[in-house]
């Protein structure tokens, strides 16, 4: 977590994705006036809900459903030469995340392993990343259909 927010080795996450906004044209205004996706709000506040309740949910869904499911998908590298190839742009966010969501990925499997094995934590883990993950699927499906309907469109 104190990866994340820029206090230990990467930069900080939330600032590495306004620069790449800036990259994209995109201003401070028109960010700060942005409404996020219910759906997006939705999976947020669970996966806070869950890692403020205890440190286990929190690893479950944050790293250890997160980070590595990210890590696993190699997302980041793909994104990060994809944007270099095709459109020039060198974006620190995916530079960072190439090899940061590995990292993170396997300490938190390591770190999940330790403190997940009494049966009442595992529950309250599945079920926590059960909910994270049914969110996480339904903003997926309402963003591809948000992409499908511009497709039509345009």
């Amino acid at each position: 977590f104190a990866d994340e927010v820029g206090y230990l080795r990467d930069p900080n996450h939330v600032q590495m994705k306004w620069e790449w906004c800036q990259q994209l044209g995109i201003g401070a205004e028109e960010l700060e006036a942005y409404t996020p996706l219910a759906d997006t709000i939705s999976v947020t506040f669970t996966m806070l809900y869950h890692v403020r309740r205890s440190y286990e949910e929190g690893l479950a869904v944050f790293g250890f459903a997160g980070e590595r499911l990210a890590a696993k998908s190699g997302y980041a590298k793909t994104m990060y030469e994809g944007l270099k190839a095709h459109y020039g742009m060198e974006v620190k966010n995916f530079a960072v995340h190439a090899y940061a969501e590995v990292d993170h990925g396997d300490k938190a499997e390591a770190l999940f392993r330790k403190v997940a094995s009494p049966a009442s934590v595992q529950r309250r883990c599945r079920e926590a990343i059960r909910n994270t993950m049914l969110l996480r699927d339904a903003r997926s499906k309402t963003l591809n259909r948000l992409l499908d309907e511009t497709k039509r469109t345009v």
